[in-house]
């Protein structure tokens, strides 16, 4: 009776450490699918706002950059697959993310850590280029978007000019 008492304290004892290494297991899988499904997104969305910033013409639309905030017109993709003129902005909001507001579509977290006030433009790549933290409203665009993160400056071109 003794012996089939331990057996089943050892065996109850087994049961209870694989149950635990079973739901850490499962714990570890969820963690990375979520850090998966962020990184997936934080990368879309750059692609999307690379995008946009390439699309912006100059000459034929207006380009606003203030250190908090930029305003421009590009080209959005609409449903339905073609390409149509849309404004952009692109501000921080208070939770320290980046938000890109398309008045075609829906607006997207494009990063996360950013200072509340972000913004450079580079207005002459030559020489290691002169960056301006204001962009006056005109026709005229940057050579390239400047975005100050915690950790690094993530630098955009702007324009499909060379």
């Amino acid at each position: 009776m003794l012996e089939l008492v331990i057996a089943l304290a050892v065996g109850g004892i087994v049961v209870l450490l694989t149950h635990a290494v079973t739901v850490t297991l499962a714990d570890a899988a969820e963690r990375v699918v979520r850090s998966r499904v962020e990184m997936d997104s934080t990368a879309n969305a750059l692609r999307s706002l690379r995008q946009w910033l390439l699309m912006v013409e100059g000459g034929s639309s207006r380009f606003t950059g203030l250190p908090a905030e930029v305003s421009f017109t590009t080209w959005c993709v609409v449903p339905a697959g073609w390409l149509e003129r849309c404004s952009l902005v692109i501000a921080p909001d208070t939770s320290g993310g980046l938000i890109a507001r398309p008045s075609l579509g829906e607006e997207i977290v494009v990063l996360r850590g950013v200072p509340r006030r972000p913004f450079l433009y580079l207005t002459d790549p030559a020489h290691g280029g002169t960056w301006f933290e204001r962009w006056g409203q005109g026709v005229t665009v940057p050579a390239a978007l400047g975005i100050v993160t915690g950790q690094d400056t993530v630098i955009l071109r702007l324009g499909s000019g060379s």
